[in-house]
């Protein structure tokens, strides 16, 4: 394994990049980062996070994969799937290491801007359908109208 030094270091700090096989991965100081898992919601739970990273392929394995397998949540052990994570818990499975995020400021207002225009083409598709609704109605009931002014039926053959 070829060990090769930054020019500049990230965040002040000393980081090799090793080359194993092709493959690069930061160390910071001896450990391995911790991969970053963005969530947009307040909290997540344990399984979800399984799935995420595909450990699992449901959630109903979540229990037996709790019970192999040793997982830590802020340095404590946990075998609990419905444990909540929040923003800024470390988790440790199987020698990888997760740091839940929450989405950034900048992030949450372009989400905000989303949802706002989805809204608002909402509420206009609600009145185009309101009043194609009406148009209908008012056709339905002027062809009613003219069909209720000629004679119909057995006593107008005569």
């Amino acid at each position: 394994m070829m060990k090769k030094k930054l020019k500049t270091p990230l965040k002040g700090k000393l980081e090799e990049v090793c080359y194993n096989k092709g493959v690069s991965f930061t160390k910071k100081l001896g450990k391995t980062m911790a991969e970053e898992v963005a969530i947009r919601t307040a909290y997540i739970t344990l399984a979800q996070l399984l799935k995420m990273e595909n450990l699992i392929a449901s959630g109903g394995q979540a229990k037996a994969f709790l019970a192999d397998v040793i997982i830590q949540v802020n340095g404590e052990d946990e075998n609990r799937r419905g444990k909540k994570l929040y923003p800024g818990d470390n988790v440790v499975i199987q020698g990888e290491k997760y740091q839940i995020v929450g989405l950034s400021a900048e992030e949450l207002a372009e989400e905000a801007e989303k949802k706002a225009i989805l809204e608002r083409f909402a509420k206009s598709q609600k009145r185009l359908d309101e009043k194609n609704r009406q148009k209908r109605n008012s056709q339905s009931a002027k062809k009613a109208k003219s069909r209720s002014k000629y004679p119909s039926g057995p006593g107008s053959w005569n």
